[in-house]
Parts: structure tokens; C-alpha cells; sequence
């Protein structure tokens, strides 16, 4: 998924979310509330407390707008949400976007009175929400899966752009792109089969993260273990075929 940053200024096409606190509207969803005829805030009187956090309305081709989907995104009580309820809340919308088949959306990200974080990190943390939902070990799937399997609901959001006043601190805020890429690689060696990623194929990825990072990488092999007195390890490992290794 790419994740971008961009002004407060939304598409006039497309798919646009707009965040709904506690069922309020924000300065983007009354703009477009009012443009559409009272059409959100219809949807949200209509959902009542069924819009939760990280429930969703799909308004599709409202009119007095040139979109195709509008969606409002329940924030729930803004005095209640952590940094982690907005990460959880980013993985929401992804998982919605792909139920709703959309591959490319923007959202508004306005300041949500009461809610003690401001837009910068708002938008920051629902995008890392977002990309970590996104992940997929499909490296071993098969043709069947590939054509769709019951379950399946689509594509993968494949871009999120997220409209703020704060365009600039958010965009200094977005080193989380690098903390869920080292997610990704972790749940990438920890998905492998044991008969795929072995001891030595584990300390082989070491070192080219330690080469990627440049940083140093020791492996210890058993005679170096043994100097070392780690025999608990050693005695695991005999029922193996393949030999420890130890990635420092």
C-alpha cells in the first residue's frame, strides 16, 4: 500500500472517507454534507449508535458531487481514543475499502474536538493502522487462491492519500513507513516453514539486513556456541539436521 500526504483540499472524483466523532460532523463532512443536500448527516442520523469506531457508511454517487463512493468512517468517543484505537481504526478502513472494492482512496483528516491528538498524528497513525492490515504472506499461494476463494473479498487498497492542514508535520511524522516495513520482514521470516527458513537461512537474512542497514552482523556457529558454554541451545538443536546458528 502507498501511503501519501497531501492538503487539506479533497478530490472532486473518486473515493473520499470523512471521519464521523461520536456521529459530529467535521469541517470536510459538513462541507460535503452541505453540498450533497444533507445526505451525510442523514446517513449518520440513520446509522445512530450502530456507527461505532471503525464502523462505515458507503454513500454511493452522491449526488451534488462528482464522487463515486463517499464513506463516513465512525471515530466513536474522541476522548476515549488512544494512539493504538486510531492505528486499530486505520486497519478498519482498510478492511472496509476492500469489502467495498475500492483500490485508491483520500481521506479528510480535520482537527476532532476533544480528541488529544491533532491532525499530524491522526493521519500519521491511521496510516500505519492501514498498512498493517494490508499485509499478506501470499508467497506460497496457489493458483485457486490467486483466482478467488470463498472469503476473498477483492484487491488490496493499493493507495491512501490523507488530506490535512498539517501536511508538512505529517509528513516528518511518517517515519512509522519505516517501523511497519520491519514489521513486514518480521512477520515475512516468522510466516516461513521451518523446512524453508532454517537456522542458517535465518542468519543469512540477518546479515543482509545488516548489510541493507549497514550495521554488523555476528553468527555464531556451534563451535563458537560451545566456547560460549550455550549448551541448553545446543541440546535442542541435536534433534536436527541442521546445525544452530545464533545471529548477533
Amino acid at each position: 500500500m502507498m501511503i501519501a500526504f497531501a492538503s487539506a483540499a479533497l478530490p472532486d472524483e473518486g473515493t473520499v472517507v470523512v471521519l464521523a466523532p461520536a456521529g459530529a460532523l467535521g469541517p470536510a463532512a459538513a462541507d460535503l454534507d452541505r453540498r450533497t443536500g444533507g445526505a451525510v448527516s442523514r446517513a449518520i442520523e440513520l446509522a445512530g449508535a450502530k456507527l461505532k469506531r471503525g464502523h462505515a457508511i458507503e454513500l454511493l454517487c452522491p449526488t451534488g458531487v462528482g464522487l463515486s463512493r463517499l464513506v463516513v468512517l465512525g471515530v466513536g468517543a474522541p476522548g476515549e481514543a488512544s494512539r493504538l484505537d486510531l492505528e486499530v481504526l486505520g486497519g478498519s478502513l482498510a478492511t472496509k475499502l476492500k469489502a467495498f472494492g475500492v483500490t485508491e482512496a483520500s481521506v479528510a483528516v480535520d482537527a476532532i474536538e476533544g480528541l488529544k491528538y491533532g491532525p499530524a498524528e491522526v493521519a500519521v497513525s491511521l496510516a500505519q493502522g492501514a498498512m498493517l492490515r494490508s499485509y499478506r504472506f501470499d508467497k506460497y499461494r496457489t493458483r485457486k487462491e490467486e483466482e478467488g476463494e470463498e472469503g476473498d473479498t477483492g484487491e488490496e487498497v493499493a493507495r491512501l492519500t490523507l488530506h490535512l492542514a498539517e501536511q508538512a508535520a505529517a509528513e516528518v511524522a511518517w517515519a512509522g513507513a519505516a517501523a511497519v516495513d520491519g514489521v513486514f520482514q518480521a512477520r515475512d521470516l516468522v510466516s516461513e516453514p521451518a523446512n524453508v527458513l532454517s537456522p542458517e537461512k535465518f542468519a543469512e537474512a540477518c546479515r543482509a539486513l545488516g548489510q541493507r542497514l549497514d550495521m554488523e552482523v555476528d553468527v555464531l556457529d556451534p563451535a563458537a556456541m560451545r566456547e560460549l558454554g550455550m549448551n541448553a541451545l545446543l541440546a535442542v538443536g541435536q534433534g536436527s539436521d541442521r546445525e544452530s546458528r545464533v545471529a548477533v
